[in-house]
């Protein structure tokens, strides 16, 4: 109650020194990038903890990741360039000791200078034992053009560290399923896990900087060369810790007392490229072609070594009022990767006023990662000789009006996954995922209204275990008076998925794992959210999953692992300008 007083306070003693400055500055909200923001992530917990993608992403794979086992990075900063200094605050608090703040200020320097921070900081106690999660995400900017913005820098550093207590979830699912009295307090359920945790950390510094080499422009026509060198040094850790008391563990290959496992790489990247760009009235074209290079030393308990990759890269594209063709092409020249490759190729086309057409191509050959490879850990020991991954992806969305349909199909050839004991597999066969989407929105003065419905195939290696269906209904209500600057919005938004296998999770490495043990049933969840903004101010509040236990308890993200109960969160956004 106090902090609802408090920010209430906070929201009436604004209303009497916001100004009405007509700039309008739109910050970087860090929070709105963060997967939670997603509805198709189902969670073990609070912010920052364990969450299960049921819409399959082929960019988001972990077997095509080159550190499948890290979490991560968190999204860069945008540049937004401001006249002037600009702060922008977010809190939010919920259940269970739940905090998230968010703080950005940029500056301006001089006319042809400026630099930005953002800090973000969550934490959650959790629902179970040995489940509380702590992160914090630093970054720092600085960006420098000269007078004629022929030379341009922009260094920075990136830090975060993710804090995740592993409980290897609850023991006996019957005592969530068939919750009593007795287990209303979900810290009373018994987890498999007491003392195990996970710590992942990513430290990195760069600087890119862009000289242009010659420039032209008139009425028609413009013209630039541009070379540009970026160099980046990256630090990526994660370590777990376990007592070995937990049950699930059958042996050990190194010490029978406690595991202290760590994964490390030092990673350093350069990319030297080049850009023409040309255009003549309405056309646009650009040309890139760059060379990059990467040196990585890697260690894991007894394992350290070094490797490097070379790759040439090109990338293109030409827009016009109603067109744009675009292309990316990747080839390993030498190292680790080598004669790996990647082509990708987008066209869009405005055909009128309300029909756009977009496509997307790909073709992807991967070596598998080296952690894949060889790993040593004092619960997981393995020594790979996978063949190389083929994928193929194919994209189409056509969009009449307020209609959205889109279609996709990913082939993986000899795709890697993870078995029912920790352990990498490669099918040797062929994996496929169809999904098909169709989109209808309604915006008028005062309603939004979104509808969604997905289908996803799978055929081939069934390795993903997805639900077949996802669909999602969102109902917004909204009042504005621009002349005072007031807003109030009340909405609502309903999610549901068809059932299919839970899989498990390997806290070891972080990822999750094939399982057939378990079927999660069919489920949609409903959750209510009011926000109210009067200038720079922005209170929210919002409850997510109100029909928790209406139907039973038979919602989880993961074998043992229960999605979270109803939950009420709270908070304020305010943006301060000079």
């Amino acid at each position: 109650m106090k902090r609802i007083i408090f920010i209430c306070l906070l929201f009436y003693i604004n209303l009497g020194y916001s100004n009405n400055d007509s700039l309008v500055i739109k910050p970087w909200n860090q929070m709105s990038f963060l997967p939670d923001s997603n509805n198709y992530n189902l969670f073990f917990g609070g912010p920052s903890s364990i969450y299960k993608s049921i819409f399959f992403d082929f960019d988001k794979l972990s077997i095509f990741s080159d550190h499948p086992f890290f979490t991560p990075e968190q999204q860069d900063v945008l540049n937004v360039k401001p006249r002037v200094p600009v702060v922008d605050v977010q809190y939010l608090l919920g259940a269970q000791s739940e905090q998230n703040l968010a703080i950005y200020h940029t500056q301006p320097i001089s006319r042809k200078s400026n630099y930005s921070l953002a800090y973000l900081n969550r934490s959650h106690g959790g629902y179970y034992n040995n489940q509380l999660t702590n992160s914090n995400f630093i970054q720092a900017n600085f960006y420098l053009s000269s007078k004629k913005e022929k030379y341009k820098l922009h260094s920075g550093l990136k830090y975060h560290r993710i804090y995740n207590r592993q409980n290897g979830g609850i023991k006996n699912d019957s005592n969530f399923t068939h919750s009593s009295d007795l287990f209303l307090n979900r810290l009373l359920i018994d987890v498999n896990m007491d003392y195990a945790y996970s710590n992942d950390k990513l430290m990195k510094l760069f600087l890119n900087q862009s000289i242009q080499l010659n420039s032209y422009s008139d009425s028609s026509v413009n013209k630039s060369n541009v070379l540009d060198l970026k160099l980046q040094l990256k630090r990526k850790s994660r370590n777990y810790y376990d007592s070995l008391s937990a049950s699930n563990f059958l042996y050990n290959n190194f010490d029978s007392i406690v595991s202290n496992d760590t994964i490390e790489k030092n990673i350093f990247f350069s990319k030297l490229s080049y850009t023409n760009s040309f255009s003549r009235d309405s056309v646009q074209r650009t040309i890139l072609i760059g060379l990059n290079s990467e040196l990585i030393k890697h260690n894991n308990l007894l394992i350290d070594t070094l490797f490097n990759n070379h790759f040439f890269e090109s990338k293109g594209n030409i827009v016009s009022n109603k067109n744009s063709v675009s292309f990316l092409t990747e080839y390993y020249l030498s190292g680790f990767k080598k004669n790996n490759y990647k082509v990708e190729l987008n066209a869009s086309r405005k055909i009128s006023n309300k029909i756009n057409f977009k496509t997307h191509f790909s073709l992807n050959e991967h070596r598998p990662t080296y952690e894949i490879q060889q790993y040593l850990s004092n619960h997981l020991v393995w020594n790979n000789l996978f063949e190389n991954m083929f994928a193929f992806s194919a994209f189409g969305k056509l969009e009449i009006g307020n209609v959205l349909f889109k279609a996709n199909y990913t082939d993986v050839k000899r795709p890697i996954y993870f078995n029912e004991l920790s352990f990498p597999q490669q099918f040797s066969g062929t994996s496929q995922v169809i999904q098909t989407s169709l989109n209808y929105k309604v915006i008028r003065k005062r309603i939004d209204i979104l509808a969604e419905a997905i289908h996803q195939y799978q055929g081939g290696g069934q390795i993903f275990q997805l639900p077949e269906i996802i669909g999602q209904l969102k109902l917004n209500y909204k009042m504005v008076r621009k002349k005072t600057g007031f807003s109030l919005l009340f909405g609502i938004n309903g999610r549901y998925y068809s059932s299919f296998n839970l899989m498990n999770y390997s806290p070891t490495i972080n990822n999750f794992t094939i399982s057939n043990e378990k079927l999660q049933s069919s489920y949609f969840t409903v959750d209510f959210i009011a926000k109210t903004k009067i200038q720079d101010v922005t209170l929210f509040a919002m409850v997510s999953h109100f029909n928790s236990g209406l139907m039973g308890y038979n919602y989880f993200t993961a074998l043992n692992y229960p999605s979270p109960d109803r939950y009420i969160k709270f908070g304020i956004k305010w943006l301060f300008l000079n």
